[in-house]
């Protein structure tokens, strides 16, 4: 657990510090080749783009907000250096917006703090450092926004107040606004990673940073207090799509979080020397375990809105595959193979050539003399080349699914060829493994991918979270008890004559009948909900659980007398637990009402006492 605390705090405190501004003089007119000369095509029939989110897509609005914070040294070059100088983007160039509105043919799209721009083919009301919950509700948890309160709530009001003012010369109705965007592609984030940053520096470890027990009580009380605050960060979110949606938005965006175990500059803070730490691509398991927390609930929030507004696109943008994805096909994209998370301008070399004291653009740092070979351009942010290719999966090879966009073109064959298309349409239909395209990596995380939104996903709920977070403090691993009411209604529907389901049976009135368990199986379901030390595994203590050397890897031991331990490797029982809980259930009665009447009997047994 220690080991994951500090993974997990190790990479907050530095995000804290790199997702400041990354500002720069005002952005350059559009490009005569892109408006002058050529004929406008409506791809799809879209003809406006508006977006939402934070440093990944702002184009310059926290320029024109007047940055704070600790990237001054930002506000020039090298960023922009792909696109003749910095407009206020994160990146040596374009971003993967830019990309997007390039292939539907539309003009680059303005930040609208841009008094004199041109927003007839769309706005980005994204802005750097932005949150998904607003100002205040984070200051009622105790966690201070540092470089803008252009939260996600204050970016949807000021779209609002766009759209009334029907600068494009449309009715400022409520029609006049639907019809407007019936013809628009509406992108809801990337937006949240700041939230959970902020959380973590309310409770960042005392000046030293010693790793004594008051330090280490502040990293855990971080740790715990961003992953409580997933479900409002989500909620955020999908509550801002449905206001979209009840304006009458017909396509709409909404990406998840990268894989934040991929990213140099976490790399670089966490500096974890254990390999069982890593996952076979090279990545920080425990930090990519907590972006797709953040992923599960957001396309489960997702699915929702679909059943609610089933005539509009409602799409989810897997940034975390489309990440994996690139990093595994590096080579193919013309990436070098070898710096796939080393940031292109920055200093320090090593692994990553990350040193916070000296970030891109500060004296000392120094830019990679092929930036279009490297994936990161900061250790933050992407590069130029990197968004084209994120681009390129997301919207052309099927990453965001359903479909936002029907290209009219087909794609030429790109970089990242394959049959990735329609790997989400394929997972959410329960295809089984073989029957999906593409090669199935031993141990990856494309399996982590895969696997996590399809059947965690199922039986996941925030509270379920939080309430596991919360038992940190004194049980040995989390322990969820999801009740898939849907799942059960569906099989009865399917004519099942007999459900077993954890947690007890359900009577006409919908209370849940227990019984009392005496003695020993009272002791032991105490034992089984909480754990003692976990038989096979390494870390010693209490719970004998490290979550970075699980049972098998490398340090771990086994007990001697396994018949004595209940839990095996702090998630699994032993045999002999199994066992037990067997005779408890099914002979001891409590599997009720009895699935099964065993020879001999016209009833089930006692319970073992």
């Amino acid at each position: 657990m220690e080991t994951m605390a500090r993974i997990l705090l190790a990479t907050f405190m530095a995000l804290l510090l790199v997702v400041g501004p990354c500002q720069a003089r005002p952005g350059p007119q559009q490009t005569a080749a892109a408006t002058k000369g050529t004929k406008a095509v409506v791809v799809d029939g879209i003809t406006a783009i508006y977006n939402f989110g934070d440093s990944l897509s702002d184009t310059g609005n926290l320029l024109h907000e007047g940055a704070t914070g600790m990237l001054q040294h930002t506000t020039g070059p090298p960023y922009g250096s792909a696109i003749g100088g910095a407009t206020g983007r994160c990146s040596d160039g374009y971003l993967v917006i830019d990309f997007l509105a390039r292939d539907l043919g539309l003009p680059l799209l303005n930040p609208h703090l841009d008094d004199g721009a041109d927003f007839s083919h769309g706005v980005n009301f994204a802005v750097a450092g932005a949150t998904a919950l607003d100002a205040a509700a984070l200051a009622r948890r105790g966690v201070a926004v540092p470089h803008t309160n252009s939260s996600l709530g204050v970016q949807l009001q000021q779209f609002k107040d766009f759209m009334s003012a029907a600068t494009d010369g449309l009715s400022s109705s409520p029609q006049g606004i639907r019809e407007k965007l019936a013809r628009s592609l509406v992108m809801v984030g990337e937006i949240g990673g700041n939230d959970y940053n902020y959380a973590f520096s309310a409770n960042k470890p005392a000046a030293g940073g010693a790793r004594n027990l008051y330090n280490l009580g502040r990293m855990a009380t971080g740790v715990a207090e961003a992953m409580a605050l997933v479900p409002d960060v989500v909620r955020s979110v999908t509550d801002a799509a449905r206001e979209l949606l009840d304006m009458g938005a017909t396509r709409v965006v909404i990406p998840g979080n990268l894989p934040l175990g991929c990213v140099p500059s976490y790399m670089a803070a966490v500096n974890e020397t254990e390999p069982a730490a890593y996952d076979a691509n090279g990545c920080l398991a425990a930090l990519n375990l907590f972006a797709q927390m953040h992923n599960v609930l957001l396309q489960q929030g997702i699915r929702e809105l679909r059943r609610s507004y089933p005539s509009a696109t409602i799409a989810y943008a897997d940034y975390f595959y489309a990440y994996v994805r690139m990093l595994k096909d590096a080579g193919k994209a013309g990436f070098d193979e070898a710096a796939v998370t080393k940031a292109c301008c920055g200093a320090g070399g090593g692994a990553y050539n990350f040193d916070m004291d000296r970030m891109c653009g500060a004296p000392g740092a120094s830019v990679c003399e092929r930036p279009d070979e490297r994936i990161s351009w900061d250790g933050v942010h992407l590069t130029q080349r990197a968004n084209a290719v994120m681009n390129d999966l997301l919207y052309h090879k099927g990453l965001a699914s359903p479909a936002p966009v029907d290209f009219s073109r087909p794609k030429e064959a790109g970089e990242l060829t394959g049959a990735a298309g329609d790997r989400w349409e394929r997972l959410q239909l329960r295809l089984p493994p073989e029957s999906r395209p593409g090669q199935r990596a031993t141990a990856s995380l494309e399996q982590t991918a895969a696997l996590v939104p399809d059947v965690v996903q199922t039986i996941l709920n925030a509270a379920e979270i939080i309430d596991s977070v919360k038992k940190l403090q004194t049980c040995k691993h989390f322990s969820f008890s999801p009740q898939p009411a849907t799942v059960n209604q569906e099989l009865l529907e399917m004519g099942a004559a007999q459900l077993l389901t954890r947690g007890g049976e359900r009577d006409g009135a919908g209370r849940v009948r227990r019984r009392r368990l005496p003695g020993a199986a009272q002791r032991l379901r105490r034992a089984l909900r909480c754990g003692g030390a976990a038989c096979c595994e390494a870390g010693g203590g209490a719970y004998n659980l490290d979550l970075a050397r699980f049972c098998g890897a490398a340090g771990t031991t086994v007990c001697g007398d396994r018949a004595r331990y209940v839990s095996w490797d702090g998630v699994h029982l032993t045999q002999h637990a199994y066992e037990v809980m067997t005779e408890l259930l099914y002979h001891g009665g409590l599997a009720y009402p009895p699935p099964i009447r065993w020879p001999g009997s016209e009833t089930p047994g006692s319970p073992v006492n």
